[in-house]
């Protein structure tokens, strides 16, 4: 085999690395944030009901735009995506840092964590669709075992962390990590990934187009129905 196909069939290409230590960073942050701002909320207030109210609405999101990340990841330029939602997510921590002081803190709480739902649910379906585009055909499976167990990984690390690092520093400390991990994430989106935009023909407007992809989703889903528990994972 010469260096150049060995150099196309590596699976840790630079694009690729950048990807898994970014899907890292970002995933970390938000599964922290996520276990210790409803957290914080039930240790001020002592609310079981309310904690549950909180963490019910904050997840709506994920539910609904699901089916839409997906249509956005085979749409829109995918590096964008990523790194904007990286932005996204560390904006949302920082208005909570200034936000929490001064505002209704379940009001806050309950935005913050819808935000941060929300990009999720377009974040971690265009991780997922970009992994062809940056790494040789015959790793493809490798490059997706390894997103998908980081996902998991950060789903079950990350209330632990966050749990054991929120009772030693109190939750603002942990939301100034988790913005410095959502720029880290969209740095290393911004100058290590190059993933080509893939054209597609429509049509119709992007409304109908739109519309003509969440169908297509459901039929799949409906012929699917154990991939309804793979979207309820957050």
């Amino acid at each position: 085999m010469s260096e150049t196909s060995q150099q196309q069939s590596r699976l840790f290409t630079k694009p690729f690395a950048a990807i898994a230590i970014a899907q890292l960073f970002s995933l970390l942050g938000g599964a922290i944030l996520k276990f210790v701002l409803p957290l914080y909320l039930l240790n001020l207030s002592g609310s079981a009901t309310l904690y549950g109210i909180v963490v019910a609405c904050a997840f709506v999101p994920y539910i609904f735009l699901t089916p839409i990340g997906g249509t956005l990841a085979d749409r829109v330029n995918k590096k964008y995506i990523m790194a904007v939602l990286d932005l996204v997510m560390a904006a949302s921590a920082v208005a909570y840092i200034v936000l929490a002081q001064t505002a209704d803190l379940v009001v806050v709480t309950i935005v913050i964590l819808m935000l941060l739902y929300a990009a999720q649910s377009v974040y971690q379906p265009t991780i997922q669709s970009s992994v062809p585009s940056v790494v040789a055909y015959d790793r493809i499976p490798s490059a997706t075992a390894i997103v998908t167990q980081v996902s998991a990984l950060t789903g079950l690390v990350g209330p632990v962390v966050g749990g054991l690092v929120f009772g030693f520093f109190g939750v603002m400390p942990i939301a100034i990590v988790s913005a410095v991990a959502f720029l880290v994430s969209s740095g290393l989106i911004v100058a290590f990934v190059k993933i080509p935009v893939a054209e597609h023909r429509s049509a119709g407007n992007p409304l109908s187009t739109l519309k003509s992809d969440i169908k297509d989703a459901a039929s799949f889903l409906k012929k699917n129905p154990i991939m309804w528990k793979t979207i309820l994972l957050p």
